[in-house]
């Protein structure tokens, strides 16, 4: 329910509405609006605050066990890794950001869902500090690499 009640919303509350319609729209949608909310009265100002703060609420509830599966799958990986040979859990990290080939801890994570949580923050600090040598070896791969032959493009020559 909206904590404004009175019509017309006073010059501020209007203005101060209005200013953060675009961002609180943003927040429940995941995009700004593309429509003159300007126009809009005072009734549908307040009711659109309404609709955003239920759907913000809800993307919350949703976000949260998203997360919640995003880390037992996790959990679970690394449980798989020490199962199929991994002796620890610092064994299986390394044996998991090799097999990234990736050299940025944070995508890692986030590509498992986990980089914007707690448990993703502590993620990324101990992959960087138990995988930094894998870390070093695939960003240095990648950046000195030679360019891949266009096998296509051999087989044209040959013609």
């Amino acid at each position: 329910m909206s904590k404004v009640t009175m019509f017309p919303l006073s010059i501020e509350e209007r203005n101060s509405m209005l200013q953060i319609y675009s961002d609180f729209h943003k927040d429940a949608y995941g995009f700004r609006p593309r429509y003159n909310y300007h126009a809009f009265s005072d009734e549908q100002l307040v009711a659109d605050f309404d609709t955003f703060s239920n759907q913000f609420d809800e993307n919350e509830k949703e976000e949260a066990i998203q997360l919640e599966a995003d880390s037992k799958a996790w959990d679970e990986l690394i449980d798989r890794t020490i199962h199929m040979g991994a002796k620890n859990r610092t064994t299986a990290l390394r044996w998991i950001v090799d097999g990234a080939d990736e050299w940025d801890a944070e995508h890692i994570v986030w590509s498992h869902g986990l980089l914007f949580s707690d448990k993703g923050k502590a993620l990324v600090k101990e992959i960087q500090s138990t995988c930094l040598d894998i870390l070093n070896r695939q960003y240095n791969s990648y950046y000195t690499e030679e360019p891949e032959i266009d096998m296509e493009e051999v087989y044209l020559k040959q013609i």
